[in-house]
């Protein structure tokens, strides 16, 4: 398989010699041996081919996924476990570690082991695949280390964008001519921004500053929590959004910009992206509470979960992967505007919800799983991940303290816990089951 990178694939890549990580960590409880790791790893890299891929450039410098059968195996790395706070320091570590992707692969696993307890860490570069895909890889790696030559199968892979793009979805043309038109557009605003964007004499953010946060909340609270959205009619994701940024704004005053990011799982809105499958990114909506006019804080929920349905309701997928693959032209003006540009919201957050990983297997037990993280070198890399594993809702908050000090972004968790506990009091039930 020879595949030219998708457009944000090139972003995500930029030009290879940057970490732009994700790692993905769980905690089991049971013996694990070494060469069961060995055998898993060469199954998981036989089922995709993008993990056989080393990253080649043409002779204009674009770079493309080519797969090679001498590509190392994937790495283990394994480290004695000590505390149930080591996998956070080896989570810094390989975030801020590049990949030779000229020789690949793109994923590295550690593996950090103690007495009858471990912590299993996936290192990936983002230009393979997103939290989503890392997901998948960790429930296929559970799996043969439990039963040894499991089948998983083997994943599907394009070698073409165009394989993304059934004719019979495209409407005659009618998709295809506003995608150009879109990416037209889009080029000329970056074009624009990058000229306004003065990069001389500014240095990336130092990748040493980059910080990880992590905190998981109990059982009653999350449940709690639950049963608050339920009877507002909001999903945890607004709860959480709008929580976040009230704690920036209470936190930072004048300095919050009260916008955030959210990344949507593009899955959900084509079918031809598998579950099982390696993708890098999604789709996204922003919210900010700038404009909001309710002053209560389960009116504004309300008013922001209207506006988040409305958004999400006028995604396409298929529009959105069109309109990028037609601005390959504007890749530099979009990388210098991203990581020199004006910065216009406060944080990126993606709620994955429910993690669908078994919690108990022959040979071990999954006792905990860890909200992915990923940090690359753009401007702003604040960005918080939220999960949901056994009942526990788990966030996970990176940044760099040249952007965003560390003791405000401590500040900021403590303000959420803060604002979600007060709202989830009411709500606590001994006699409920629901969960999360």
């Amino acid at each position: 398989m020879k595949r030219k990178l998708f457009f944000l694939e090139r972003i995500l890549y930029g030009d290879g010699s940057a970490p732009f990580n994700g790692v993905f960590a769980v905690k089991v409880r049971g013996v694990l041996k070494a060469e069961g790791f060995v055998g898993a790893l060469d199954a998981i890299q036989r089922k995709h081919a993008l993990l056989r891929a080393r990253v080649e450039r043409d002779e204009t410098g674009a770079p493309w996924f080519v797969v090679h059968e001498e590509v190392p195996v994937i790495p283990l790395r394994m480290v004695v476990r000590h505390t149930d706070e080591d996998w956070i320091g080896e989570s810094r570590r390989e975030l801020g570690t590049a990949f030779e992707t000229a020789r690949g692969p793109l994923l590295r696993v550690i593996w950090l082991n103690g007495d009858m307890v471990s912590d299993i860490i996936l290192a990936f570069h983002h230009c393979l695949c997103d939290g989503g895909s890392a997901l998948s890889l960790m429930r296929d790696l559970l799996l043969l280390l439990d039963e040894d030559g499991a089948d998983i199968g083997v994943a599907e892979a394009w070698a073409t964008m165009n394989e993304l793009f059934p004719v019979s979805r495209l409407g005659g043309g009618r998709v295809e001519r506003k995608a150009k038109g879109v990416a037209a557009i889009l080029r000329a605003g970056l074009s624009l921004g990058a000229l306004l964007t003065n990069s001389k004499g500014k240095a990336m953010i130092p990748r040493s500053e980059d910080y990880l946060l992590h905190w998981k909340m109990n059982e009653q609270l999350s449940a709690a929590l639950l049963r608050y959205c339920k009877l507002m009619r909001v999903t945890v994701n607004t709860l959480l959004c709008v929580t976040v940024l009230h704690a920036f704004r209470s936190v930072r005053g004048e300095k919050a910009r009260q916008k955030v990011t959210c990344p949507v799982d593009i899955r959900r809105y084509h079918p031809a992206i598998k579950k099982d499958m390696l993708f890098a990114f999604g789709l996204a909506v922003s919210l900010s509470l700038k404009k909001k006019r309710s002053d209560s804080f389960s009116g504004l929920l309300q008013e922001t979960q209207r506006i988040m349905t409305g958004k999400l309701g006028k995604l396409n997928a298929i529009e959105f992967l069109l309109t990028m693959e037609y601005s390959h032209a504007a890749l530099g003006d979009m990388i210098k505007v991203l990581t020199y540009g004006k910065q216009g919201d406060d944080l990126m957050f993606s709620n994955m919800g429910k993690l669908e990983i078994p919690e108990s297997y022959a040979s071990f037990e999954v006792e905990t799983a860890y909200s992915p993280s990923v940090v690359g070198p753009f401007g702003n890399p604040t960005t918080l991940v939220a999960t949901t594993y056994r009942g526990r809702l788990d966030l996970s908050f990176i940044s760099n303290r040249t952007v965003l000090p560390e003791e405000e972004a401590k500040a900021i968790r403590d303000k959420m816990m803060e604002l979600l506990e007060e709202v989830a009091e009411p709500c606590y039930q001994n006699e409920t089951n629901d969960t999360l």
